[in-house]
Formats: C-alpha cells, structure tokens, sequence
C-alpha cells in the first residue's frame, strides 16, 4: 500500500473510525458485526496523528449491523434479527464520514 501510495500519489480522503463488536456462528459460517461510534477525522488525514480530531458521523443511538453469510442464515440468527425495530440500507461507513468531513470543512 505504501509504494502505491509514492508511486501513484495516493493519498486519504478521510479517517473512517468506529468500535466493532464482532461474531461469528459456524452454522452457515455467519459473521455478525455492530459497528459502533462511527466517527470522521475532521482536521487531518494522518492515521498515526496523535492530534487527530474525529466528529461522530452518525447519532450516538445508531449504528451498523452487517450480517454476512456464505450459505444461509440459521433459523435462530433470523429469528432474533426479524422483530427488530431496523431498517435496511445499504451503508457505506466511508461516505457517511467523507460526508460528514466535507460538512465540517465547509462551514469552517
């Protein structure tokens, strides 16, 4: 990544951060992950800047729950998910803090 980055000058958009809580269920080799506390690097992009401040991206009560699976997903995974108040989206952490950084850079 790093000769790729010298050589192609490629360089961050944004610091994409969160706390995942992450589990895995043998049974149709299923991983569940709650992504929590998804926040947006708004004053720099260097990942090993201690001085690096970071703004929530979404609303503290919220967060990302990605159920991957390769063959099906088990009748007692389905049911605990089913009566759930979510909703479905598809979600991409890095837009939401791209976004989030461009708003915060603009009314700076």
């Amino acid at each position: 990544m790093y000769a790729q980055m010298k050589t192609k000058l490629l360089r961050p958009k944004v610091i994409v951060e969160y706390e995942r809580e992450a589990y895995v269920v043998d049974e149709g080799n299923v991983r569940l992950t709650f992504d929590k506390q998804l926040r947006s690097s708004i004053n720099g992009l260097d990942l090993f800047d201690p001085a690096v401040v970071y703004s929530a991206a979404l609303p503290e009560e919220l967060m990302v729950f990605e159920i991957k699976f390769d063959d099906f997903i088990p009748k007692h995974i389905r049911a605990l998910i089913n009566g759930q108040p979510m909703q479905r989206y598809a979600v991409s952490k890095y837009v939401i803090c791209k976004k989030r950084r461009e708003r915060v850079i603009q009314y700076d």
